[in-house]
């Protein structure tokens, strides 16, 4: 006799395992599995009136939603009903859930599989649990004073969000492993680093800049030996600069009328008013003048005191390094207690 044709009940008859599927909490009446995995199989039985088993000719129509809470619910396409082989059963195979609806039913997970019969006329209600999937991609938000950090600043708002492939946020308890590159943060033990409650982990006021100017820093999550996040920062770019003046020292004034000068080898040199040139075939020479001596000297001067600011430069540039590497002691010891695992 045909399932549709009957006034009967439908129930759970069993719920198999199979060593690729999830697990059952509190007996068979919790299943659980994770978003975009199947739930272990499981089968539909049908009884009459005086509780004797019904068998099936054909499947019925089936619908299953997931409802994660009074307000949320999703339909679940993925399946595979059957009959047994003795035609007593409705074998279901391979329910697998898709959602980015987690976040409204954490931390415990618990959703009700519903199994809608015969245009929805009958309905079976199956206690489950839906976790999310593997940590998928990872989203970072911080709120900087600008572009670029200064040498010992600690980010006070810094959250990293993580999401599986639909979208939800991961299992608190998740461990990613951090790579630290021109940043600390103080009191951490190793590299490992737990998502907290909300499917994050907040670094608020606990990471710190060790680079010195005009350095580049990063950091880096590593989940299952892969890079799964990795921003960058530049540390603001600074100069010590020394500006000094050069007095000049005027050359002497040469009169034109003057009509020989001497060079500094001895030789004597003719001017253009010279008697020798005046026959008008020889174009206009330039006045010819001695090298101020003094002018050299200044120079000279000027030169040794140039060297002498540069070698102080440094000194001071050596001075600024030491003086910020202390500073960031300082502020490692008061940030200490800020920060557990």
């Amino acid at each position: 006799m045909e399932a549709s044709h009957l006034l009967g009940t439908f129930s759970l008859s069993e719920l198999q395992f199979n060593n690729n599927g999830g697990s059952f909490r509190k007996g068979w009446k919790v299943a659980a599995t994770g978003v975009g995995s199947c739930f272990p199989p499981f089968s539909i039985a049908c009884y009459d009136i005086y509780d004797n088993r019904m068998s099936f000719t054909s499947i019925p129509d089936l619908k299953i939603t997931l409802g994660m809470n009074e307000y949320l619910s999703v339909d679940v396409v993925k399946m595979k009903p059957s009959l047994s082989s003795d035609k007593l059963a409705i074998v279901i195979e391979d329910v697998m859930v898709e959602t980015n609806g987690l976040d409204s039913i954490r931390p415990n997970y618990a959703a009700t599989l519903m199994i809608y019969i015969q245009d929805e006329s009958t309905s079976i209600p199956l206690e489950c649990q839906v976790t999310p999937g593997a940590l998928h991609r990872i989203e970072g938000s911080s709120q900087l004073p600008g572009k670029q950090l200064l040498p010992g600043f600690v980010i006070e708002q810094f959250v990293l969000e993580m999401f599986d492939v639909y979208g939800n946020h991961v299992e608190e308890g998740l461990e990613v492993q951090f790579q630290l590159n021109g940043f600390s943060i103080p009191g951490l033990i190793g590299s490992k680093h737990k998502v907290d409650n909300l499917g994050r982990i907040d670094l608020g006021g606990l990471l710190k800049v060790t680079a010195g100017y005009g350095k580049q820093v990063s950091l880096s999550i590593l989940h299952g030996d892969k890079v799964t996040f990795k921003q960058a920062f530049q540390t603001e770019k600074r100069e010590l600069r020394i500006s000094s003046s050069i007095s000049l020292v005027h050359a002497p004034n040469v009169d034109t009328d003057e009509n020989e000068v001497q060079s500094s080898d001895g030789k004597l040199m003719l001017l253009q008013n010279s008697p020798f040139f005046n026959n008008g075939n020889v174009g206009n020479l330039l006045a010819l003048v001695k090298y101020d001596e003094g002018l050299k000297s200044e120079l000279c001067k000027h030169g040794e005191r140039v060297g002498k600011l540069e070698n102080y430069l440094k000194t001071l540039n050596n001075r600024k390094t030491d003086i910020e590497l202390y500073m960031s002691e300082l502020q490692d010891v008061s940030l200490f207690s800020r920060f557990s695992l």
